[in-house]
């Protein structure tokens, strides 16, 4: 982990975003060298549209885990690193952080796997229950207020770390909306 905060800037993003955008362009290649079409026809884009779509609800669990597990590798290794030099008189929990950074990865992660059985259903006209409808929505405000306040605990603790004082949120606001 210590390599990775050796890295430089865009080298973190090349990795953390190189992902998401690479691999759907790899798989629409895919899509498109395997496809039948000799002549532009609205058939023929059709079928590699739905080729596509079927590849990528193949390969987004794994593509989700791939990411999910960086960006969770790069927050864990931040915040780690920077609650080591936090001062004494710094109250900052890093095992409510870890469930913090843990809870939305895990989320994702399921949802992205039960996502094609979801869109499937969907199409073919099944209704959607109501109290599945509420859950997954608390559960999804739970995840994004988790995410929130892991950039508010990296935030806080690089500007605590480089002040080595307490500090107030409008001394990190800065650093927690970039």
């Amino acid at each position: 982990m210590v390599k990775l905060m050796n890295l430089k800037h865009w080298q973190v993003f090349v990795i953390l975003m190189g992902v998401p955008v690479i691999a759907p362009l790899a798989v629409f290649c895919q899509a498109v060298a395997n496809s039948s079409l000799t002549a532009v026809s609205i058939a023929g884009l059709m079928d590699i549209g739905n080729s596509y779509m079927a590849r990528m609800l193949a390969v987004l669990p794994f593509l989700t885990a791939i990411f999910v597990g960086l960006l969770i590798v790069w927050f864990y290794t931040m915040a780690t690193s920077l609650h080591k030099k936090l001062p004494p008189t710094a109250k900052m929990s890093l095992a409510w952080f870890r469930l913090c950074l843990l809870f939305p990865a895990v989320f994702k992660v399921v949802t992205s796997i039960w996502l094609p059985t979801l869109i499937d259903e969907f199409w073919n006209g099944a209704p959607l229950h109501p109290l599945f409808s509420i859950s997954f929505i608390c559960l999804y405000l739970c995840a994004a207020f988790c995410v929130f306040y892991c950039f508010y605990f990296i935030a806080k603790a690089l500007k605590t770390a480089e002040l080595q004082q307490s500090v107030k949120f409008r001394d990190f606001a800065q650093e927690f909306f970039f």
